[in-house]
């Protein structure tokens, strides 16, 4: 049986077990599923830029401006979505976070798909992190598939950053603070750095938590980031973690860490935890335990209705392109 063949496999008997289980099937069912979608990628390595600086946060004018959930059965969709022809032959074509994957979790957990889209621009769309760790957790996700930040070259970085800003205003609008956590798992190879989706994504959280210091308590000391930093770790093959916290961005060690480390390390700041793949006070850091679950749907629902309506306070509804490329 093909791999293909097999994840389909698994994915209709969990879903039959979970129907017969009734609503606490269904809970299973949510945790077992999205490890099936987890693809490996091609990695390519581009040619080097000249090297920037992470430069300090500032005001920037705004950048720019799917489906809701299927009723088809799960294991039908997770079919589609495992052997639906891929319109790119480019690395990266089978990731979740890339058409015509994308968006699919967000429709196994009833999620909005492409209208959680809050805003977004020819690089790179935002919105929420389809199980978030807090009220505000969004995502940061390039449209063209790329291993991680460090894959970026300069120009892309450059919007990045000010992407970041746009967030501080939404946040400042939103929560009444512009202070932010952004935080990566950064793979040099795949999954390496804590990573479970290779594919650059940044994550923002509103507020400061100190996960810079969990994290250097667990021995990965941090250094200066900036692009010429990631860069080069990324290129050495060396996966990184990159945390910006109070203004200052570090990068540390992301080499032989555990997968979605850097969450564990989020949720351990905003509600303690006593050591590593402990769960923190309040539930679990791992996004399969908990998307579609009703409480991280609620979190997911808020955060995108409190974040639109800051969109549009500040810059009126926000500007939709044409380029539609969830493929769904």
């Amino acid at each position: 049986m093909s791999m293909t063949g097999a994840a389909v496999a698994v994915a209709a008997a969990a879903e039959g077990a979970a129907r017969g289980a009734g609503a606490g099937g269904w809970e299973v069912w949510f945790t077992v599923l999205p490890s099936l979608l987890i693809c490996a990628h091609a990695v390519e390595f581009c040619t080097p830029r000249v090297p920037g600086l992470w430069r300090p946060p500032h005001r920037s004018p705004a950048p720019g401006g799917g489906h809701a959930g299927s009723d088809r059965p799960c294991s039908r969709v997770l079919e589609e979505a495992l052997t639906e022809p891929s319109v790119q032959a480019e690395p990266g074509s089978e990731c979740v976070l890339c058409p015509p994957l994308r968006f699919r979790i967000n429709a196994m957990a009833g999620l909005p798909g492409e209208p959680s889209v809050l805003e977004r621009d020819r690089d790179f769309l935002l919105m929420p992190d389809v199980a978030p760790l807090t009220d505000g957790h969004l995502l940061l996700v390039t449209r063209e598939h790329r291993q991680c930040a460090g894959d970026f070259d300069e120009r892309l970085w450059d919007r990045a950053l000010h992407w970041r800003d746009r967030v501080a205003r939404l946040y400042r609008h939103a929560y009444g603070t512009g202070e932010l956590l952004l935080f990566e798992h950064g793979p040099a190879l795949p999954q390496g750095g804590g990573a479970c989706i290779d594919h650059a994504h940044w994550h923002f959280v509103p507020g400061t938590p100190g996960v810079r210091g969990v994290v250097e308590r667990q021995g990965l000391p941090g250094s200066p980031a900036g692009y010429a930093a990631v860069r080069a770790r990324f290129r050495a093959g060396r996966s990184y973690l990159l945390i910006e916290e109070r203004g200052t961005a570090t990068v540390h060690s992301g080499d032989g860490v555990r997968g979605q480390f850097l969450r564990w390390a989020v949720a351990a700041a905003l509600n303690g935890a006593t050591a590593p793949g402990t769960a923190p006070a309040g539930g679990t850091w791992r996004w399969q335990e908990t998307f579609g679950l009703p409480e991280s749907r609620r979190r997911f629902l808020r955060t995108l209705r409190t974040l639109r309506r800051a969109s549009a306070a500040l810059d009126g509804p926000p500007r939709r392109d044409h380029h539609d490329d969830s493929h769904q």
